[in-house]
This record gives C-alpha cells, sequence and structure tokens, in this order.
C-alpha cells in the first residue's frame, strides 16, 4: 500500500513580514522528520490578509519572487513538496495563489497554482484579489493524485466535487477563526467522507483583526472522515494515509458512480 506523510505546520503568521515567516518555515522544515512527503502552510502564509489595498500591492510578489524561489529550494533540499498560498502579483491583479511545489517532477514543471474562487464575503477579500475560475488542480506526487484549494472554497461542496475520483487528497490552507472552528471540522469530515478522499485542512494560529487562531483547527482526515493527526512539540502535526485503504473504499463502496454532476462555471 502507497503510504504517505504529511506535516502541517500551523504557523503564528507575523502580518505583513514575508521575511519572517520564511524565516519560521525554514526553521521548522529543518526539524522535520526525515519520511516526510509534504510540508503544508497556512493561506497567505507569508503575509496574512492585508486589508489596505496598496499595501497589499507592495508585498505581493509573482511566480518567481522570493518566497516562490525560497520554497523550491527548500522543496528541492528536503525532497519534500510543499504547499500553501501566498499573495501573488498577476499583471494588474492580485491573487490569493495556492501552490504545489513537486520536487520529483523530471521536467522542471514543479509547480501548480490555483487561485482562490471563493472571496470571503464577511471581509474584504473580493475589493482585494481577484477570484480564480480554474478548478483545483491536481498533481502526481509519489502514486497520489492531489489537489489543493483554500480556505472558504471548503463551504462549497459542487466546488469540491471529486468527480471520478480525479484526486485522492485535498489540501486546504486556511486562516479560519476559532469562531467559526466547529464548522471548520465540521465541513473537512463532511467533504472527506462524500468524496472518499484525504483532506488537509493546515490553519494558521495566533491572533490578527479578525479573530484568534488555535492549532486543533489543523487536521488531517482520513477517508472515512476520522481525524488521524499526532502533534509532535509545540507546533508541527503529522498524518500518515495508505492509498490502498482508499483504493479498497472506493471498489467496495463506489460512491462516485451515483454522483451528481453540475457544470460548476
Amino acid at each position: 500500500m502507497t503510504k504517505i506523510k504529511i506535516a502541517m505546520l500551523p504557523i503564528d503568521i507575523r502580518q505583513a513580514d514575508p521575511a519572517g515567516n520564511i524565516s519560521q518555515v525554514k526553521h521548522l522544515a529543518g526539524n522535520l522528520d526525515k519520511d516526510t512527503d509534504i510540508i503544508c502552510l497556512p493561506e497567505l502564509f507569508t503575509t496574512g490578509f492585508i486589508k489596505d489595498r496598496e499595501e497589499a500591492l507592495r508585498l505581493s510578489e509573482d511566480n518567481n519572487g522570493t518566497t516562490m524561489t525560497a520554497l523550491r529550494q527548500l522543496s528541492r533540499n528536503y525532497g519534500m513538496a510543499v504547499t500553501g498560498s501566498f499573495m501573488c502579483r498577476d499583471k494588474n491583479t492580485l491573487r490569493n495563489r495556492a501552490f504545489f511545489i513537486n520536487p520529483d517532477d523530471p521536467d522542471g514543471n514543479d509547480t501548480e497554482y490555483y487561485d482562490k474562487h471563493h472571496l470571503f464575503v464577511l471581509s474584504e477579500e473580493k475589493r482585494i484579489f481577484e477570484a480564480g475560475n480554474e478548478l483545483p488542480p491536481v498533481s502526481d506526487f509519489r502514486g497520489w493524485k492531489i489537489a489543493i484549494t483554500v480556505c472558504y472554497d471548503l463551504r462549497f461542496p459542487v466546488w469540491m466535487r471529486n468527480t471520478d475520483n480525479r484526486y485522492d487528497m485535498m489540501i486546504v490552507p486556511a486562516n479560519w477563526p476559532d469562531s467559526r472552528g466547529y464548522a471548520w471540522k465540521s465541513l473537512l469530515v463532511a467533504r472527506a467522507i462524500e468524496n472518499q478522499a484525504v483532506y488537509i485542512g493546515v490553519n494558521r494560529t495566533g491572533n490578527d483583526d479578525f479573530g484568534s487562531y488555535s492549532p486543533t483547527l489543523t487536521t488531517g482526515v482520513n477517508e472515512l472522515g476520522m481525524p488521524v493527526t499526532e502533534l509532535s512539540g509545540s507546533i508541527i502535526r503529522y498524518a500518515v494515509f495508505s492509498l490502498g485503504e482508499i483504493n479498497t473504499l472506493r471498489r467496495r463502496f463506489p460512491v462516485y458512480l451515483n454522483s451528481d454532476r453540475y457544470k460548476l462555471i
């Protein structure tokens, strides 16, 4: 059975401090178990959410900026995939852009990107960012099909639908406050069950203008909706999953054959 080990890093994001946050990640990566396959970071892990558009433009980067350059190097150094989201400047727009960096890609096309589609209705996110309109991409990584989406997207089951088992794992970087923590945990479980796939919810910690963020909201959920996360030290959370167990469940109970199909966009 193909097993995979996930390390979730729910860092306390230093507001508007990309260098400080990248330094945090580098330090933690140096202490990870050597058999880790994927490092998962929170949404907007380099800056937190910036409410002022001019400041957001100043702090944003493109796909080849300091953030992605540092993470690609980290991925190569440790032989681990890296995923999360950052504030991306794409021509004249700002995007809440998720990424999946694959150190094993033989062609040098090592990064998949996804722009957050559902911009949070209770914040100024829609004024700051442009929404993406592409479905979450799927990366082939060590025998697994891995998709990425961002935070508020989790609330929308049609958007997350695993049509024809297109993904085995969905990774969801987030800034999801404790005030809605029950919904977060419940949605991760529901999406895992209905899609018969692993769900990784990696949330930030600390505090910002929108609330407090508990380390306990960062969790990995298996294809049966069962949390399987283990804590290591004060912050790092690990989870191990089996692709064989996912495939066995899908053979015995092929829910996807009865799935409703809708046009998404």
